[in-house]
């Protein structure tokens, strides 16, 4: 598996290469993320060591704060039932997402089948341990990446001027 790992490429994005290659496994051994793999069934059926990865993501569990010019009522409805005594959501964060190069023009490669992967992981652990959202952090001056996830359901949370990203979220 290791080798799939080292094979991974992704060009438009180093820091994505560079997690899934280097601190990935460190991440997972110390419990502060996990890390699922989509790869290529065929591949791993015929020689698991040779496994062809086409695209990954990590989750890791966040925590949202909302800032004091919110709504006292949307910081409800963000909350749930009751009226919140802290200013702090539990949710998921997608801390990586990324793409391998030589699957470019797969039809799987798409990111619409990354987004479904994401929303199915997500449909089976929240039942189990709870979590109201799904944050996704980016550059503030990537506006392709902003618009894919707000086309995909995310919104854009208010701008902390402290913070280079954006953050968006997606209420589960």
């Amino acid at each position: 598996m290791l080798e799939g790992l080292a094979r991974f490429s992704c060009s438009r994005n180093d820091d994505v290469e560079q997690f899934l290659r280097n601190q990935a496994l460190r991440f997972e051994e110390a419990h502060k993320s996990r890390t699922y793999l989509l790869v290529w069934n065929r591949s791993f059926a015929t020689d698991p060591v040779q496994l062809d990865i086409f695209g990954y993501f990590t989750l890791f569990i966040a925590d949202l704060s909302l800032p004091d010019e919110l709504a006292k009522s949307r910081k409800k409805d963000l909350h749930g039932l009751f009226h919140p005594r802290e200013d702090k959501l539990f949710g998921y964060l997608i801390g990586q997402l990324g793409k391998n190069d030589p699957y470019a023009s797969t039809q799987l490669q798409d990111g619409p089948f990354l987004y479904v992967a994401i929303q199915t992981l997500q449909q089976q652990i929240q039942p189990w341990i709870g979590g109201r959202f799904v944050l996704v952090e980016c550059k503030r001056d990537v506006a392709e990446v902003i618009s894919y996830y707000r086309e995909s359901g995310f919104y854009l949370f208010p701008e902390d001027p402290d913070d280079p990203l954006a953050q968006l979220v997606y209420m589960l």
